[in-house]
Order: structure tokens, then C-alpha cells, then sequence
């Protein structure tokens, strides 16, 4: 008889988030942002310095059977994807895989208050936005992106989708400048019509030592988290939790999951 595999029976899930049925696939473009987020590894790393996937490259990859057989989900992410003029054309390079249900695209929501941009993205396939939303209040988001009025036009870009029926959720990146907002920001996100909300705990990538003072000790972030998780599963929110130790998050164990889409990113 062969032997079990501790990871599975530790972790049944592990590799696949029973909340996303179906592959994934990330497909990353557009390296550059309106928003300047203290813990953004696009921002520091990448930001300005790469072109990420073009679409001739998308157009090839997205061709091979051998890449794209089972995906059902295919997520378009950058920096800011909105910012760039071929995103309809990779959306609909995305819409055309055969096995495709779901085109999701990352975003902060900064220029979704334009109905127009909404209504052409959606008529070019997009049915899923995935929205970025850091704090619950002005003083907090707008000091994160760097960007005075992001907060504004954050809302804004939410009202619009909300406006539409679109499907939204809301990604939260736990740190310390909003730690202490995560129910708020749940809710914030349930107000404006998200159908989900995933909480990130925060991994520097580039600010390693710290000094811009964004990482909160875990043991300090739990009861916040618990909170917000408790509160958006009252609320009939798809609550997921990436990235944060799963002892911690004890009877709400459920809600974690460290899974990702397969990636196809810039060499």
C-alpha cells in the first residue's frame, strides 16, 4: 500500500481553491501604474521597466492548446491593465479560448467611474473585476497609493461596476497602515456591492529590511482579520485569506488559501 502524502492529508485543498472551480491562468502586461503602493513589488521592481506579455505573444501562447486546455478562468494583470489601449484586444485574445468561462481583470478601479471604459470592457468580454482596496477612508488609502484622490476615484470605479451589475471583488493587502481598518474595509467593500473579498497578508519582495514600517506582526493582525473575515461571511461575502499563518485563523481555517493561477509573465 502506498504511502500518504502528509501535505494532503494536512492540507486536502492544497494547489486548488475550492471557491474558483476550474484552472486559471494569470496573464501579466502593462507594467506601469497610476498609484504609487508602499508594498506594490510592480511599483519597485518592475514599474516602467518591462513591457510584460505583448499581444502578438499573447495571441500565441493563447493559441496553445497545450497552455490553455481546462482553463476556465484567465485573469489579465499588470501594473494598471487599464492603462494600456490594446486591453480589449487581450481581453477578447482571452474571451476566445474555447474552455473560458470568466475573463478577470485586475485593477485599483481608478478610471472605472468612466461608464464608457465599463461598458467596453464588458462588451469585449470582461464579466469579473478584481478590485484593489487598501483602506476604508481617504486619509488611509490615499496615503498608501501615494495618489492624493485615489480614494475617491477608487469608490468611484465601485459605484460604476455597482452601477452595471458587474462582479467584483475586492483584494486587501494587510499592512500596518490599515490593519486596523480591515472590517471597515469589508464592509466597504459589501456597501459597494462586492460579491467576495480576499485579504492578503503582506510579503515584501523588495523592501525587505522594512523602511517604509508597512509589516505588522501577525499576532497583532489575527483578531483584525478574524473580524473582517466574520464580518464579510455574515454579510453573504465569499471571505479568502492568502498568505497569513492558517493556526491563527482557527475555526475561520476554512476561508485560507495560499493558491494561485498559473503564471505567464515577462522573461
Amino acid at each position: 500500500m502506498p504511502a500518504r502524502d502528509p501535505l494532503r492529508v494536512v492540507r486536502p485543498d492544497a494547489g486548488a481553491n475550492p471557491r474558483r472551480p476550474g484552472r486559471e491562468l494569470l496573464l501579466t502586461f502593462a507594467f506601469r501604474c497610476n498609484f504609487a503602493c508602499r508594498f506594490c513589488y510592480v511599483e519597485d521592481g518592475l514599474g516602467g521597466r518591462f513591457r510584460g506579455v505583448t499581444l502578438d505573444e499573447a495571441a500565441r501562447l493563447l493559441a496553445d492548446p497545450a497552455l490553455t486546455a481546462g482553463v476556465t478562468r484567465i485573469v489579465l494583470s499588470g501594473g494598471e491593465v487599464t492603462l494600456d489601449k490594446d486591453l480589449p484586444a487581450y481581453v477578447a485574445l482571452a474571451r476566445a479560448v474555447p474552455s473560458v468561462e470568466h475573463v478577470r481583470v485586475q485593477t485599483n478601479a481608478s478610471r472605472l467611474g468612466d461608464a464608457a471604459l465599463v461598458a467596453g470592457l464588458r462588451a469585449a468580454g470582461v464579466d469579473e473585476f478584481f478590485v484593489s482596496l487598501h483602506g476604508a477612508d481617504a486619509a488611509t488609502c490615499d496615503a498608501i497609493t501615494g495618489v492624493a484622490g485615489s480614494f475617491a476615484a477608487i469608490v468611484a470605479g465601485l459605484d460604476q461596476l455597482a452601477a452595471v451589475g458587474a462582479t467584483v471583488v475586492t483584494n486587501t493587502v494587510v499592512c500596518a497602515a490599515n490593519v486596523a481598518q480591515l472590517p471597515a474595509i469589508v464592509a466597504l467593500a459589501h456597501a459597494k456591492g462586492a460579491r467576495a473579498a480576499e485579504l492578503w497578508g503582506y510579503v515584501p519582495r523588495v523592501d525587505a529590511a522594512d523602511a517604509r514600517a508597512q509589516l505588522v506582526r501577525v499576532t497583532e493582525a489575527a483578531p483584525h482579520l478574524r473580524q473582517a473575515v466574520i464580518d464579510g461571511l455574515a454579510r453573504g461575502l465569499a471571505m479568502t485569506v492568502k498568505y497569513f499563518p492558517r493556526c491563527l485563523l482557527g475555526d475561520l481555517a476554512h476561508v485560507h488559501s495560499d493558491a494561485q493561477p498559473r503564471l505567464i509573465i515577462d522573461d
